[in-house]
C-alpha cells in the first residue's frame, strides 16, 4: 500500500513574478503610459495587428517590447516604421515574466504613450501587468 501525503503550499510560485508586475505596472500608470499585453501563439497575427493599430494611432505615440523565442524579424520591422521597439528572446520559453518586461521597459525610456508588450503565448504569469 502506497503512503499518501498532504504538502502544504505556503507561497505561490508566481509571488515574485506578481510583485514586479505590480512595480512596473505602478511605475507605468505615475508616468500616464498605457500597457497593452498581447498575447498570441507564434504566427496567429499579434505583429500584423499591431503594426495596423500603431498606423492608425493619432497623436500618440507606441513603444513595443517584442517578445520572440529567437528571431528579430518583427522588431526589425516594427523599427522600419519608427516604432521605438526593443527586442527580447527567450530561447525557448514560452511567455515574457515580469523581470523581463522591467527591464526592457526601463531601457526603453518610455516618455508619454502606449507601450504594447508583444508576448509570445498565453500565460498567467502577467495577469497582474
Amino acid at each position: 500500500m502506497s503512503e499518501c501525503k498532504k504538502i502544504e503550499v505556503m507561497q505561490s510560485v508566481y509571488d515574485k513574478n506578481d510583485e514586479v508586475a505590480s512595480q512596473i505596472n505602478k511605475s507605468l500608470t505615475k508616468r500616464g503610459i498605457y500597457a497593452v499585453n498581447v498575447m498570441g501563439s507564434p504566427g496567429a497575427g499579434k505583429t500584423s495587428t499591431l503594426i495596423q493599430i500603431i498606423k492608425r494611432l493619432q497623436g500618440i505615440t507606441p513603444y513595443v517590447i517584442e517578445g520572440d523565442i529567437e528571431s528579430d524579424f518583427d522588431t526589425k520591422t516594427l523599427l522600419s516604421l519608427g516604432v521605438k521597439t526593443i527586442q527580447i528572446n527567450t530561447g525557448g520559453a514560452c511567455h515574457l515574466d515580469s523581470p523581463l518586461i522591467g527591464k526592457a521597459v526601463d531601457d526603453l525610456n518610455i516618455e508619454k504613450g502606449v507601450l504594447f508588450i508583444e508576448n509570445i503565448a498565453t500565460s498567467s504569469a502577467l495577469r497582474n501587468l
